[in-house]
């Protein structure tokens, strides 16, 4: 249970309906499987709209009519063999990216960063490149996220120069684990000593278990522990995804006064399920604790030197660096700079038919939210609100870590100027703006109950 593994599938049989009855449709089938799947493991099984729905409508239409209003991740596939290949797919391109509506009704994409050696790397993709088409259909508001969605794959993006000829990139995918530790660095300015820290994956190791990214994230840390930094600002613009216990030790090292006893956040499971795992495994189990080790070694807390931590933040920045401040702020001043997140802390599961005999009739996944995750108090509203707003501009390939770049830049500025930040500030931003990123879904795997 602690160990949650992240863009998992869960497989299981339930035996819900009996052999095939000839006056029962398919359709009454699946639903009636779909209906008792929620019940038990749908974060808001107590709300569950159940009466006057015809159970033999499309269960594609049945399962939006019973899902909750606010929940906008659960989601259901005809094809639940599809569904587990694409989740367990781990190939990719190797490049971020943002994309943007400008102030002349375009839509282009931004190169943000490419990861070193990887087939974006080897294709000639640079920080800063602007790209107008994908697989050769120009990006528009009705079709650039069903054409992001293509990059998955071997794919071709059309790059825009600053003379605006366009050149076609072959952008092969591979098979490859980034290391998430992109840039450190420390900026030294009279009295002020800032460490520098882009991290974009919460991530432990490459699924060997030899937890070598903590490793290396405690050698970066004691490193800012040797320099003796006194300000520190962490980069998450990139960061969208990776695993809980990777952001406990993040926390870990930064949080002031660290205490292993106390609480870094808690698993939120319908009253249900809540109560079962409590029964079952005792009333803390669902609790995450600081931690003062990596690996067997001691960590490299700074949190003692820091007053404050600034987080850079983008619409990509993922749920696990949103569940880290919201966590953080109540031991730590924490600056947000950047954009506003989307602070969707909901988790899934993956459920679907394991009896061949059975999936002669239901091919079916569901994939309904069952979780999420609160900081001690129990709040789990996790979007960030910047108090320092800034846009990453589309034209620049300003390299990350130099200090002109615009969103370090502002941040350095205000440390510089030894800013209170009393109210927030909004900077100047150019006229093209960042559009809806449609964050990647956050499935995980759980214990069954039997």
């Amino acid at each position: 249970m602690r160990h949650l593994i992240m863009f998992a599938c869960l497989l299981f049989t339930l035996s819900c309906y009996k052999k095939h009855d000839p006056v029962i449709s398919d359709n009454e089938i699946i639903n009636s499987w779909i209906e008792e799947n929620m019940k038990r493991y749908y974060l808001w099984n107590n709300r569950i709209r159940t009466e006057g729905i015809n159970k033999n409508e499309d269960p594609g239409q049945y399962f939006k009519r019973i899902v909750v209003p606010e929940d906008g991740c659960s989601y259901i596939e005809k094809d639940f063999k599809s569904l587990v290949s694409k989740l367990s797919e781990s190939k990719k391109p190797g490049y971020a990216h943002y994309m943007y509506s400008t102030d002349a009704g375009e839509i282009l994409g931004k190169i943000t960063y490419v990861v070193n050696k990887s087939p974006a790397d080897e294709a000639g993709l640079k920080r800063g490149m602007v790209f107008t088409k994908i697989n050769r259909t120009k990006l528009s508001v009705n079709n650039y996220q069903d054409l992001i969605s293509q990059t998955d794959d071997n794919h071709i993006l059309t790059i825009r120069d600053t003379n605006s000829s366009e050149t076609d990139y072959d952008i092969p995918v591979a098979g490859f684990v980034e290391n998430p530790v992109f840039l450190d660095t420390v900026y030294n300015f009279d009295s002020r000593r800032i460490g520098y820290l882009v991290y974009n994956s919460f991530i432990s190791d490459d699924g060997d278990l030899s937890k070598k990214y903590d490793v290396l994230l405690n050698d970066v840390f004691e490193k800012f522990k040797n320099r003796n930094i006194n300000e520190l600002i962490l980069d998450l613009r990139y960061n969208y995804k990776g695993d809980i216990l990777n952001s406990v030790i993040m926390a870990s090292l930064i949080t002031p006064n660290l205490n292993i006893k106390e609480i870094y956040a808690t698993y939120q499971y319908n009253k249900s399920l809540q109560q079962i795992f409590r029964d079952e495994s005792g009333a803390d189990y669902l609790n995450l604790y600081y931690t003062n080790m990596i690996n067997n070694n001691a960590l490299n807390n700074i949190g003692d030197n820091l007053d404050r931590v600034f987080v850079l933040t983008s619409p990509k920045t993922g749920v696990m660096g949103e569940i880290l401040v919201n966590s953080l702020k109540l031991s730590i001043d924490v600056v947000v700079v950047g954009n506003k997140t989307v602070g969707r802390n909901m988790f899934s599961i993956c459920l679907y038919e394991s009896d061949p005999e059975k999936q002669r009739i239901n091919t079916w996944a569901i994939v309904p939210v069952v979780m999420q995750i609160s900081n001690k108090t129990g709040n789990m509203d996790i979007s960030l609100n910047p108090a320092i707003e800034i846009t990453e501009p589309l034209y620049d390939n300003t390299p990350l870590g130099d200090v002109n770049e615009k969103v370090l830049s502002a941040t350095l500025n205000t440390i510089l100027e030894n800013s209170s930040l009393s109210t927030a500030r909004k900077y100047t931003n150019d006229e093209n703006k960042i559009i809806d990123q449609s964050p990647q879904k956050n499935i995980i795997n759980i214990s069954l109950i039997n």
